[in-house]
């Protein structure tokens, strides 16, 4: 997963990592997780953003003397070989944690959106008597409250306020 963006956290957790596809839930890594992070990336948080990792359960994770599971990393990109740290397990005892490296992944390209299929509401100006191109870019500009020197230009909510105001348009001249 990649990281998005690092925004601060509280004072028991100071970092939330922000993951592309986990948008509004951050990962807020545990302070083990933070060391590991600070270990391979380095302690300026914000340059993390571009960097991957790959997060698992895991459900030997203590709390006292309770288990109570959590999320580690296993995975980061920047690093071309393993890296083992030690970690404290409980008070007092440590143990080797490993990192395996993570290759890095091309970011997804951004695709554009879809084009517009205006030929719905083109067809509602002729139904509705307006036929000109002039006065039909005139007639759009009018309804958007703003002005258009082309079709694309025009987003979904326009084009659903012009079909709408057609419609009231052509109901009024019906019941007239």
């Amino acid at each position: 997963m990649r990281v998005s963006k690092v925004t601060r956290g509280s004072a028991e957790q100071p970092v939330n990592i922000h993951l592309e596809g986990y948008d509004g839930r951050p990962f807020k890594p545990s302070k083990s997780m933070r060391r590991v992070m600070v270990q391979i990336w380095g302690a300026d948080a914000s340059q993390y953003v571009g960097k991957s990792m790959t997060l698992y359960r895991d459900p030997e994770i203590t709390c006292g003397k309770e288990k109570v599971g959590g999320i580690r990393i296993s995975h980061m990109s920047g690093i071309d070989k393993p890296v083992s740290m030690p970690l404290t397990v409980t008070r007092g005892r440590r143990a080797q944690f490993r990192v395996q490296p993570l290759a890095d992944v091309e970011p997804s390209p951004v695709r554009p959106p879809a084009p517009l299929d205006l030929a719905p509401m083109w067809s509602a100006l002729k139904v509705a008597g307006i036929t000109e191109p002039g006065e039909m870019l005139a007639t759009v500009k009018e309804i958007v409250g703003r002005d258009i020197t082309s079709s694309d230009q025009l987003t979904p909510d326009d084009m659903a306020a012009v079909m709408e105001e057609l419609k009231t348009r052509m109901e009024a001249d019906h019941d007239g």
